[in-house]
């Protein structure tokens, strides 16, 4: 019944937001030459985005890449994916807090409009609306694969920042029959209270071993909200504007329709350690611990009867960690690529949470 799509590994990083991503860094690079013109490009990373963004960057003489990670929040993998590019458009910054942290400061730094304007900033989180877009290939090029006739799919998605759930959505808006998404999350659960009591608030981030999941605010769920607001950005604008300190409740017209296509489930680290462990006896495949969310989450939620393909996230390498827990006697064989990165000089700053270094940071080196 279940299915999980092996759209993690066939990338430079590894992971699932290659495809887009290098997508994303290519067009730039065409439209700037075009245009003769230079951008920097700005990100924050809670694990994969940021080593994504700067595979399909670095290099390129039109484009800098600043990627603010949270310090010992990302698997040592993910960061010295980040840390070992040898490219003098990259640079790395260690912020000494959590990814909200450093995602709030990405906001900051994008609502200067002067410091935007000015050095021509852009963004590569799923906050650019192109990576959700290119993502929603992945349900078109799944269904055409899998469904049969006028079957509809059902998607289990581990889910932080909700960009590749609203990849999902959007796929649907555009007449793609998928019946359901499933969204798992693990303790940092703001996405599961949202749809269990249509209430979206923030919480507490908590470190888990599924770190590119450690959110408290999903930024893209305010695109959801926007639609569920009927498109009325000053409706939505005003709820934001009063957020985080207040709530967010789904409009009672559209509690029916999002309780009926969303459904979703948390679970904690024993619960991730026990389903790579179970899916790795069962049939000899070992998930990576934000894998193991969807495929918990579809086992818990979906009526046995009906298909439910478990979105694959990146190569469980990354997070050896968690695998060594889980199933001790694993022995993985280390990709070329991952490798090299473990031998490799990092470079890297460490900076506080503070507006006006990681500001002056950027300034030094902008193009």
């Amino acid at each position: 019944r279940q299915m999980c799509i092996r759209d993690r590994s066939n990338g430079p990083t590894i992971a699932f937001k290659d495809i887009a991503m290098q997508f994303l860094g290519n067009i730039f690079e065409y439209l700037l030459v075009k245009q003769k013109k230079t951008l920097n490009i700005l990100g924050a990373t809670s694990g994969d985005t940021g080593s994504a963004a700067i595979e399909a960057c670095k290099d390129k003489k039109s484009i800098d890449v600043f990627i603010i990670h949270p310090k010992n929040r990302v698997s040592e993998v993910q960061r010295r994916q980040m840390t070992t590019v040898k490219s003098s458009n990259i640079h790395n910054i260690a912020l000494d807090g959590t990814f909200d942290d450093c995602q709030d400061m990405v906001k900051d730094l994008f609502a200067d409009q002067v410091f935007r304007d000015k050095h021509n900033l852009s963004a590569v989180n799923s906050i650019n609306w192109a990576r959700c877009m290119t993502q929603s290939v992945y349900f078109f090029w799944t269904y055409l694969k899998l469904a049969q006739s006028d079957e509809e799919l059902s998607f289990s998605i581990p889910s932080g920042n909700f960009g590749h759930a609203y990849a999902g959505w959007t796929a649907k808006e555009m007449g793609l029959p998928i019946k359901s998404l499933l969204i798992a999350t693990n303790k940092n659960d703001v996405l599961h209270k949202a749809f269990s009591n249509n209430t979206y608030e923030k919480s507490k981030v908590t470190q888990t071993l599924a770190p590119s999941m450690d959110i408290s605010v999903a930024s893209n769920f305010e695109r959801l909200l926007y639609n569920l607001f009927d498109n009325n950005s000053s409706k939505l604008a005003e709820k934001m504007r009063s957020f985080p300190e207040n709530s967010i409740l789904i409009p009672e017209d559209k509690q029916k329709l999002v309780a009926e296509f969303f459904k979703s489930h948390k679970c904690d680290d024993e619960e991730i350690l026990q389903q790579i462990r179970d899916t790795y006896n069962e049939i000899g495949y070992m998930l990576d611990p934000h894998t193991a969310t969807g495929v918990r989450a579809s086992n818990m939620i979906s009526p046995k009867e009906h298909p439910v393909v478990v979105m694959g996230t990146a190569h469980p390498i990354k997070f050896s960690d968690a695998i060594e827990r889980a199933v001790p006697e694993y022995i993985s064989e280390i990709p070329e690529r991952i490798d090299g990165t473990l031998k490799q000089k990092e470079n890297i700053k460490i900076l506080p949470e503070d507006y006006s270094q990681i500001k002056n940071f950027i300034l030094k080196s902008a193009l």
